[in-house]
């Protein structure tokens, strides 16, 4: 009787490894999920800032392009006349018929 006892109440070897095992993995699971989804540097909130940090880069690049060129992005699509005067200005271009005079300042 008493070795039957004994056999119940202490686990087998191989129970314990799978009870580590398995206690082990909850953990796991248990703080990935709190850190993917609960925590406040959650994914959503990665995305979030993500999406604002392309919308303050595009400002970025239009406030650039306002101060370099005087043109507005919508002016050079919206109007020929500005984008051939932007592409005369910045890039030297020129028609075939006419001659381009460059002058750079010390």
């Amino acid at each position: 009787m008493s070795a039957d006892t004994n056999n119940q109440q202490q686990p087998k070897p191989h129970r314990r490894f799978y009870n580590k095992w398995l206690y082990s993995l909850g953990l796991v699971v248990l703080s990935c999920a709190y850190i993917f989804l609960l925590s406040d540097s959650n994914i959503s909130r990665h995305r979030l800032l993500n999406r604002e940090t392309k919308k303050l880069e595009h400002e970025i690049a239009k406030v650039e392009n306002l101060t370099k060129n005087d043109y507005t992005y919508e002016e050079i699509s919206k109007n020929p006349k500005r984008l051939e005067q932007y592409v005369r200005e910045n890039m030297n271009m020129q028609r075939p018929e006419e001659d381009v005079f460059v002058i750079e300042y010390k």
